[in-house]
């Protein structure tokens, strides 16, 4: 389990237990556990306090994508890097829908059914991943919405830019890519140079990786 994939979990369950929260994920404690916790109060005492934009970004992807598949009839979601992702298990998607997760092959078993169609991709995202999602069953003929949520920012430029194309190959007309991309500026302001939340992104970025799923 990568510890941005606990982090980004621990920012999710935070968000699940408001009031209003802006969606609900209830596998999303579990998920980030003690580690999770504890590297999100570290990442949040580094950069000097709460970060809104996680949440925000997971609705605002939720939303987006929601609408493409009930409203425009996709039904084939694509999540690079997909994490501790749970859209598969706490999303109402349409009939038909599958949810591919293209992740390491670091996989535990799941015990919770997912609400729709789902196909685990072992593959890297610096890998040649596409025969492995096409031999889960995607069909390039089909638009497809492509998820990436957070992993761009670990990754180097060469190869954001080789992702985009290999996606890109294997979209059809219709289909819809969901990405957040930050300039590299954020990485020189004074709470990302600082303490344990430099040193977790410097970590991650040296090796592109993620975790997984409701267990």
């Amino acid at each position: 389990m990568s510890a941005t994939a606990a982090w980004i979990a621990a920012a999710r369950a935070r968000e699940s237990a408001r009031p209003d929260a802006l969606f609900r994920d209830p596998f999303a404690a579990a998920l980030a556990g003690p580690r999770g916790a504890s590297v999100l109060a570290r990442a949040e005492a580094a950069s000097g306090g709460e970060n809104p934009f996680l949440p925000v970004r997971t609705r605002h992807f939720d939303d987006v994508l929601l609408q493409a598949m009930h409203a425009a009839g996709v039904r084939q979601v694509v999540l690079l890097g997909a994490g501790f992702d749970a859209r598969a298990f706490r999303l109402t998607l349409p009939e038909g829908a599958t949810v591919f997760e293209i992740d390491r092959p670091e996989v535990p078993a799941d015990d919770v059914p997912p609400r729709c169609g789902r196909r685990p991709v072992a593959a890297g995202l610096t890998a040649c991943w596409q025969p492995a999602l096409q031999e889960a069953g995607f069909d390039p003929t089909a638009p497809a919405v492509w998820v990436a949520e957070g992993p761009l920012d670990y990754l180097s430029e060469p190869s954001v830019g080789t992702l985009l194309r290999d996606a890109a190959s294997l979209s059809a007309p219709g289909s819809h890519i969901l990405a957040d991309v930050f300039g590299t500026g954020h990485r020189r302001m004074p709470a990302t140079r600082s303490s344990a939340f430099a040193r977790m992104i410097r970590r991650a970025c040296s090796r592109p990786r993620a975790g997984r799923r409701p267990a």
